[in-house]
């Protein structure tokens, strides 16, 4: 499924090429060069080979103290990485509500392993994702520091004629430091045996200064901590799930006759014919 969505959007926009080999070549790369330079976009494996098309369900997230919102956040971010992947049968957020409403489960249940897998029977699902966000913050570090300046100012010299020169101001600035963690503990469970098959701590930083008008141009709260979360969450969906992975590539355009071949055939919208000369 990702191999296909790849070949079709790229190949359209940038000449992709091949479906487990993406090269997306630029149009300035076209103009004669004897060598260009590629983006290659490559499916890359998952650290835990865990079959495809397997039911899974994600839960809320049990929430870090400071942030109670945080826990459906981070899950549902995950739930995006994997829905994107189309390497499990997710299931619904809804229907999964609907289970735990109906079963009177509560969040801090989602640590009990056994309680976990009596929710995974009810769901007909083979693995369970449950985790714990341990970091959801962002804060501003603010302090003044000291500058000095030069300006200038008008004197008469010896010869009594008007003379310009600089001297020294000291002042101060305000210096704003930016500083956000998302961290979550995460595990995958095998319903079936009770079993963690996978388990991981991700965790995603920001550090970021501005002082004087610039402090204008820091992220926002909501936007940093979205990114973050975005960010961790993909670390784990990596491990045990298909991803894309991007690399810079030299090819001798003009010396090759294959690449030139493919180019040509890409140029005149002929897709099926370059992914099979590039593949």
């Amino acid at each position: 499924m990702l191999h296909t969505l790849l070949i079709q959007n790229s190949l359209r926009r940038f000449f992709v090429i091949a479906p487990s080999l993406a090269l997306i070549v630029s149009a300035l790369a076209l103009s004669g060069c004897s060598t260009v330079r590629v983006n290659v976009a490559r499916v890359a494996p998952p650290r835990y080979d865990i079959p495809a098309g397997k039911r899974l369900a994600v839960m809320d997230f049990q929430s870090f103290s400071r942030a109670p919102n945080s826990g459906k956040a981070v899950s549902n971010q995950l739930v995006a990485h994997l829905a994107q992947s189309g390497h499990y049968r997710m299931i619904e957020r809804s229907q999964i509500a609907k289970v735990i409403e109906e079963q009177k489960f509560s969040e801090t249940d989602f640590v009990d392993s056994s309680r976990v897998n009596q929710i995974g029977r009810i769901l007909d699902v083979e693995y369970v994702i449950i985790g714990e966000v341990t970091a959801y913050d962002v804060e501003d570090d603010r302090t003044l520091e000291q500058r000095t300046k030069y300006v200038p100012y008008t004197y008469t010299d010896s010869n009594g004629n008007s003379a310009v020169a600089t001297r020294p101001q000291e002042y101060q600035v305000e210096v704003v430091v930016r500083r956000g963690t998302v961290a979550a503990n995460v595990r995958m469970l095998d319903v079936q045996t009770g079993e963690i098959i996978v388990s991981d701590n991700v965790e995603q930083s920001f550090n970021q200064r501005a002082e004087g008008a610039q402090k204008g141009s820091l992220p926002s709260f909501d936007k940093i901590l979205s990114d973050l979360a975005f960010n961790s969450t993909m670390d784990f969906a990596n491990e045990i799930a298909p991803h894309l992975v991007r690399e810079v590539k030299t090819l001798e355009y003009g010396k090759t006759p294959t690449v030139k071949q493919g180019v040509l055939q890409a140029q005149n919208e002929r897709w099926d014919d370059a992914i099979r000369t590039w593949e």
